[in-house]
Formats: C-alpha cells, structure tokens, sequence
C-alpha cells in the first residue's frame, strides 16, 4: 500500500498492521522514500499492550525516526486548523488535549486534522503540521495540512485560566517532552537543529487552564495576538489543503 503522509510517499505494507488506518493518504503510485518494515518490529519493546497494537506502536516509531531524515518530527499533540492555520497543544497524557481542541472547535469552529501525533515539516519557509494516521485511540485525523500559528504547551496545574507566551529556550523542555529523544546521536543533531529554528520561528505559550470557555478564549487569544515569522501565507499558498488520491 503506498500513501502520502507529510507529503511524503510512504509504503505500508499489508502485514503492517495498519493498513486501515491509511485508507485516506492511500495514493496510487510513485516512489516510496519511506518504507515501513514490519520484520522490524520489536513486540518485547511493549508489554501489556494488545497484540494488534503493536504494529500501531512500532510503524509509528519507524515513521517519526525516518521523518528527521526528511526535514521534520512528531510532535505529542493535538492540531486543530482555525481559519487555515493550526494551532496545536501538546502535553503529556491526561494534559486534556483532546478536551482543549473539543474547546476550540466548539466556540471557534474549525477542523482538527490530528488528535495525537501530527508530523511537523518545514516546507517553503513556513512550519506546518500535517495529519497522519498515528492519531491515538480516538483516531481522529485527515489527510490535511496548514502552516502552525502557535504552539501551546498544557499545564497540570488547573487552578486558573492563563496563558503565557515562552521564550524558545523556555518552550525547548516542553517541546522535547513532547517528543521521541531514543533516538541516535545523529537524529539527535537532526531533531535539535529542528527544534532550534521551530522554536524561533513558531510562538509558544504555556496555558494552565480550567478547561471551560475561558480557556478556549485564552487559546484564542494565540492565534489572534501574533502572526507567522516566516515567509507570509499568500506565498505557499497556505491554507488547509489536502492531497487527492492520484
């Protein structure tokens, strides 16, 4: 099966395991410049988990390690696009990203191409977050892309709605929690000199929120006060877009 993830051509063979999560990037042709390998599988690597989701866990592993070869990671969030630019949270599990991206498209609208782990690539000058069928238990995600206006990092604590904007040397802990780092010292260099640039060209903030419609003003607030640092919309022709079949 070949797909297009992160525009990528990427091969998902049949005994993979997650063929049917893949039906939407599913294309008809081209050269894979990745390749999932399931012989490659580590299913000790997993205990407790069920057989079936051992080919979720470790394709997922295998993608996100070959995406740093690619100009791009994966970040642990969710990514919902408002008005074509995509806001993302991330924060560990039980953070409430699915509870704050719910938030946002009830009061603001919007579309959420990924609820777990979109793929970060830099493309044309600006930073943008695509849909991948990695997508957590809830497996929300579509074929989709748009530039990223704002990362916000979640907080635990609860106690109030407030949200901070982070210096890139303040976010970098965050956005590399957020983040797989078992990875070899030359993907390392790779992910840092990502994450240098990201962080720099993308605003972050941190949000302790309670979770109700002041947050989502709070969250709003990000995508409203700054604006891209990079190259302007008009000239990638940004937006939400998406790949048809082909």
């Amino acid at each position: 099966m070949l797909c297009r993830i992160a525009d990528i051509i990427t091969e998902i063979p049949a005994e993979s395991g997650i063929c049917p999560l893949c039906r939407e990037y599913e294309i008809k042709e081209g050269e894979p410049e990745i390749v999932i390998r399931p012989e490659r599988y580590r299913p000790e690597n997993w205990p407790g988990i069920r057989q079936e989701d051992v080919g979720y866990m470790e394709s997922g592993q295998q993608f996100y390690w070959a995406l740093l070869r690619h100009g791009g990671f994966m970040l642990h969030a969710g990514c919902i696009v408002i008005n074509g630019e995509a806001l993302l949270f991330s924060g560990n599990c039980g953070y409430g990203k699915s509870t704050h991206l719910a938030l946002m498209k009830k009061y603001y609208g919007g579309e959420i191409i990924n609820d777990d782990k979109p793929a970060i690539r830099k493309v044309g000058g600006l930073w943008r977050a695509y849909g991948t069928p990695w997508s957590g238990k809830n497996h929300e995600n579509i074929n989709a892309s748009a530039p990223i206006k704002a990362v916000i990092f979640l907080d635990r604590k609860r106690e109030k709605n407030e949200l901070k904007p982070l210096k890139p040397i303040e976010a970098l802990p965050y956005l590399l929690d957020g983040t797989t780092t078992n990875i070899l010292p030359q993907s390392m260099e790779r992910l840092l000199s990502y994450a240098d640039d990201f962080l720099t060209s993308v605003p972050c903030y941190l949000l302790e929120s309670l979770a109700d419609k002041g947050a989502a003003e709070r969250s709003a607030a990000a995508l409203r006060s700054y604006k891209l640092q990079a190259a302007s919309c008009k000239e990638t022709g940004s937006g939400l877009t998406g790949r048809k079949n082909s």
